[in-house]
């Protein structure tokens, strides 16, 4: 994979909801392997938790390249 705008990660909290991890620079080919060893590293570090002791990176889902292009479709020139 050639280097998208942004890497989404996305895990299941420690109470089953959503949980993204947006990288937006980074360099090199990200391979599927390799973000699988990265979100795991991040569950088994076991560092994140909310205010509630909620385990933020419980269980990895998904990880995402995001290629974003914009067009203007008005601007108003002032």
């Amino acid at each position: 994979m050639n280097n998208p705008g942004s890497i989404n990660f996305s895990f299941k909290t420690g109470d089953n909801k959503s949980k993204t991890l947006r990288l937006t620079a980074y360099e090199g080919d990200l391979t599927q392997e390799a973000a699988k060893r990265f979100m795991q590293a991040l569950v088994d570090a076991d560092q994140f938790y909310n205010d509630k002791q909620v385990k933020q990176y419980a269980l990895p889902v998904a990880a995402r390249a995001v290629d974003t292009e914009s067009e203007d479709i008005f601007v108003n020139e002032l």
